[in-house]
């Protein structure tokens, strides 16, 4: 029979396997995590607008770009923004300097100002610090 019986080994068989179930299992879990990260859109529609993956002159197209948990900032500008279509997002933020920018800074003589923001099915929206003439909310939920 030698040194180990036959029920230790299956004993130890039934270990291994339990063993390899938890670790198949934990596996999975772990593969199936999507990893997020808040990713920050800068929008600047001035002739100073930087280059880069994150830069962009063009709201709208910022917003398209962004994703779920994403963060705008509206640099100030001498002209409007224009317009704006939110769809299908969630958790977004837009963030300009301030509707009152000479009390804030006397570098920035200008705010955020977008015309009309028109909101569907978006939920977790927030806007902070910007000039807003009109928005329109169809199936949304904003805060501030």
């Amino acid at each position: 029979m030698g040194i180990y019986s036959n029920l230790g080994i299956e004993y130890f068989n039934k270990q291994k396997d339990i063993m390899k179930k938890i670790l198949f299992l934990l596996i999975a879990v772990l593969a199936t995590q999507t990893t997020t990260a808040q990713n920050i859109l800068i929008v600047d529609n001035t002739d100073k607008n930087p280059s880069g993956s994150n830069y962009y002159s063009d709201l709208q197209e910022a917003i398209d770009a962004a994703l779920s948990g994403d963060i705008i900032y509206v640099m100030p500008s001498p002209n409007s923004y224009g317009n704006v279509d939110i769809e299908d997002k969630e958790g977004l933020t837009l963030i300009g300097l301030g509707y009152n920018t000479s009390a804030i800074n006397k570098n920035f003589n200008y705010g955020s100002e977008l015309g009309t923001i028109d909101v569907d099915n978006s939920s977790h929206l927030v806007f902070k610090g910007l000039q807003i003439n009109q928005i329109f909310l169809d199936n949304a939920n904003t805060t501030d």
